[in-house]
């Protein structure tokens, strides 16, 4: 039968509301065989010639030897992970990325993408758009955005496995997902990364104001299983406002988790980065590395354990490298059992890095511990002018002129079963570690006068915590007068209001213990001969889930006028804080 050259098509009308186009939306089905779907396109490159602007192309089952180029805003969606592979390997030959993007508005999901090469007369490393899914801006003029990479399996490509910016073709990229990929065994032993999202390698400064907008920006990197790359699983340079979150990053050649300046040049930093709740283990060194210029990055929520056993420099033994970097916070993590420590603070410095200095970080509410092997450290300083206790090779006698790890906060931390808590050898400066719990309520060992873990000289370490440092307030939703549009309240108030404790998927607020509720500064109203606190259990967003109802005095609350926030602290019966606030409106009294 004659092929006909446009099948199965289902026109809709389809608007861009990112540009105001109207595109004349269809779908294509690509076949390698042609059994699922006869007469389908028998290859991605074919049916993208074809395609056009808000096209679906459906890639059936079997495998596409191919190098596809993606330069049309559309969808790609094969019909399984595990079926549907994209192999860029053509003849042997490895001589294109896998997959490429140079359109904004692409999603691609629902593959396997292996076989994506190393370019070898553009160089080698996360810095190149080389490999399995390569988000390539080939010098245009504006950011790509709007581009999705999700459900696939990316692996065995011999650069990096995803690459977002096009450092190496001058584009850049804004508003990027990346979700829910393996990402696996990629980087052929080159320096490349599992997932590498870098700023063009060109750069310099008197360019800042020019190229500001070729940072990689606003991308999410979300639950994800990234492993077994080389050499790092996470890379990113000079990015601004990206989110790494929920994602498994284990058992990477060198670095987990890398954040860093623009390459070859530090002048741009990155900056803004959230780093939450991710699982971070068994690479072979650290499992994060800050390195040259870093700024108001947050890590927080992170389990950071085992890495770091491998035979190389003793600082590439902890969990945490920050080696440059200021205002950066390290909050609410779970830090233990990496092979030599929890944190090694260096402030390396550079003569090279005159703008900046590692300078007032912050580092709370962690738990660093179970770092007990000999010579290990909770908390290491080393001296400026041999960072590497062991290593023979000194910087300066006395430093960089901008280095060490300088006014930082380390405070309500939990240190604890570690050979040494903290240890500074850095003689320039006294570290302000106060207020931390160093496993003995008598205060830490060495240089203190207790039996917890011990801290070197040149640590402030009083006041210490005598128990542990409770664990973060878990933010909550509340609801004020539940079933009303406008939460109107009266300062004079001398009755009662309700206010709701919401359940979600993961809180089940009916373990609040009401005698811990404060709402405004008050609490909840007592009734009867027992005291017995006025609240009930009522599902009051009809979302299946019981809410806890709390009847709260309204005589003597802190409620200020101007105030459009009103907040409800609690504690569970186990003992977790809670938080949560809700908008109100003061109306002025009768």
């Amino acid at each position: 039968m004659k092929k006909v050259s446009h099948l199965f098509i289902l026109v809709a009308v389809f608007v861009a509301l990112t540009t105001g186009t109207v595109w004349a939306q269809t779908t294509l089905h690509v076949d390698d065989d042609g059994v699922q779907w006869p007469g389908a396109y028998t290859t991605i490159s074919a049916a993208l010639t074809v395609a056009a602007n808000g096209y679906t192309i459906i890639v059936h089952e079997g495998t596409y030897i191919e190098n596809v180029v993606i330069n049309k805003s559309l969808s790609l969606i094969g019909a399984g992970n595990t079926t549907t592979i994209i192999d860029g390997n053509i003849d042997g030959n490895d001589d294109g990325n896998a997959v490429t993007i140079t359109a904004s508005n692409v999603t691609v999901s629902g593959f396997t993408v292996t076989g994506g090469w190393s370019d070898p007369d553009s160089g080698t490393g996360v810095f190149h758009p080389d490999g399995g899914v390569v988000v390539d801006g080939n010098g245009g003029s504006s950011a790509l955005t709007g581009i999705t990479i999700e459900g696939n399996i990316i692996y065995n490509n011999d650069g990096n496995g995803v690459y977002v910016s096009a450092a190496g073709h001058g584009g850049a990229s804004d508003n990027i997902v990346v979700r829910n990929n393996d990402v696996y065994s990629n980087g052929g032993s080159k320096g490349y990364a599992g997932i590498s999202l870098t700023t063009p390698n060109y750069i310099v400064r008197d360019l800042w104001d020019i190229d500001e907008w070729r940072r990689p920006k606003n991308i999410l990197i979300e639950g994800n299983n990234v492993y077994d790359n080389d050499n790092y699983g996470v890379y990113v340079s000079a990015g601004r406002d990206n989110v790494i979150m929920s994602n498994s990053i284990h058992n990477n050649v060198k670095y987990g988790l890398q954040l860093a300046s623009s390459w070859n040049r530090t002048d741009i930093p990155c900056e803004f980065t959230t780093v939450e709740d991710n699982e971070i283990y068994d690479n072979t060194r650290n499992g994060v590395k800050l390195t040259s210029w870093n700024q108001y990055n947050t890590f927080t929520g992170n389990n950071i354990y085992d890495n770091g056993f491998n035979l190389k420099s003793d600082r590439y033994k902890y969990g945490f490298l920050f080696q440059d970097g200021n205002n950066n916070t390290i909050q609410n993590n779970t830090i233990t059992g990496n092979s030599l420590g929890g944190l090694y603070l260096w402030g390396k410095g550079d003569p090279s890095y005159t703008w900046y200095s590692t300078t007032d970080n912050t580092i709370t509410g962690n738990t660093i511990s179970n770092h007990a092997a000999l010579g290990g450290h909770g908390i290491f300083m080393p001296d400026k002018s041999r960072p590497d206790p062991v290593s023979p090779y000194p910087i300066l006698p006395d430093g960089y002129p901008n280095s060490g790890f300088l006014n930082s906060y380390i405070d309500c931390n939990n240190i604890e079963n570690n050979s040494y808590g903290l240890k500074n050898l850095d003689t320039t400066q006294t570290v302000d570690a106060t207020n931390n719990w160093w496993g003995d309520a008598l205060g830490p060992s060495g240089f203190g006068p207790g039996f917890g873990d011990a801290v070197s000289d040149y640590v402030d370490y009083d006041p210490w915590l005598e128990a542990p440092c409770p664990p973060p307030a878990l933010a909550v939703l509340i609801d004020i007068k539940p079933g009303s549009d406008q939460n109107k309240i009266t300062l004079s108030s001398a009755g009662l209001i309700s206010v709701a404790i919401l359940s979600s998927a993961t809180f089940n607020a009916t373990t609040v213990n009401p005698e811990t509720v404060r709402f405004a500064g008050v609490g909840i109203k007592m009734v009867g001969k027992s005291n017995k606190y006025l609240s009930h259990e009522r599902d009051v967003n009809n979302d299946g889930l019981l809410d806890l109802v709390c009847q709260i005095l309204t005589e003597n609350w802190t409620i200020q006028p101007g105030q459009t926030i009103a907040e409800l602290e609690a504690a569970t019966y186990d003992g977790q804080s809670i938080r949560g606030g809700d908008f109100i409106s003061i109306v002025p009294d009768n």
